[in-house]
């Protein structure tokens, strides 16, 4: 079983990395998108990432410094860089050498630059989204540069493990790079969260965020390879709802 989980705007690169360190697969490919954004000007930045001028410039002069293969003094493991909603609430500071072997194997975190990352892969700073319109080469965005190349890197380690279930933690904006793509034999298992809210059950986009996060860790700290088993996650307060989930969609439902 593999879990996917998207990347975030917000990284910190402050915090201690771990010894294992990997390098992403798609380095090749990674570097064309490097080379197209590099063209570009800071204010021309500004326009194509919808970011203030102090953002466009920080990132201009991050792509100017982007280097492949990855070096350790100026990158970060993925899992320890990303700090948006869904990672506070994976927190992977805090797990152990051995949840992160295990994360190693069956995370995949979902990005628009690098296309797919385990978690000890290197990355470096940057600033970029799936939906952002850039051409690289002939292509003119990056779901029609990605195209199948993340689905059949996924396909190819759940052969590997002789399993078919995938389990997406992502948002509809990362997902759609990969889902669309898959073969039909894969299992997709789409994780929804919900609040209670008088009887109505509402989607809180924070909350949600957060709730992809703390499901991640449980599947890291527990071991879950059969996707049954998510069925017994209950952090903060979030109940399994059988009545709202289907074949192919698992919901959980709070307050």
């Amino acid at each position: 079983m593999i879990f996917i989980l998207s990347s975030a705007k917000t990284m910190n690169f402050k915090q201690q990395g771990r010894v294992v360190k990997s390098q992403s697969v798609f380095g090749k490919e990674t570097a064309k998108i490097a080379s197209a954004i590099r063209m570009f000007s800071s204010d021309e930045l500004a326009a194509l990432l919808k970011v203030n001028s102090k953002m466009a410039q920080l990132n201009h002069l991050r792509f100017q410094e982007w280097i492949w293969p990855h070096k350790a003094d100026v990158a970060l493991q993925a899992v320890l860089a990303y700090d948006g909603t869904a990672f506070q609430g994976l927190n992977a500071a805090t797990l152990t050498d051995a949840n992160l072997a295990f994360a190693q194997k069956h995370m995949r975190i979902l990005s628009a630059l690098y296309g797919v990352l385990r978690p000890m892969d290197l990355i470096m700073p940057y600033r970029l989204e799936m939906q952002t319109p850039v051409w690289v080469g002939p292509v003119k965005n990056l779901y029609n540069y990605w195209n199948t190349m993340i689905a059949k890197s996924i396909e190819i380690e759940l052969k590997s493990m002789n399993n078919h279930f995938l389990v997406n933690l992502a948002s509809e904006e990362y997902s759609k790079a990969v889902i669309p793509h898959l073969r039909a034999d894969i299992n997709v298992i789409n994780i929804i969260f919900k609040e209670n809210r008088n009887g109505k059950l509402v989607n809180v986009t924070v909350h949600t965020k957060f709730a992809r996060g703390l499901m991640a860790r449980f599947i890291i700290e527990n071991r879950i390879t059969n996707s049954s088993d998510l069925e017994a996650f209950d952090m903060e307060g979030y109940r399994f709802d059988l009545r709202s989930s289907g074949k192919n969609t698992k919901t959980f439902i709070r307050g």
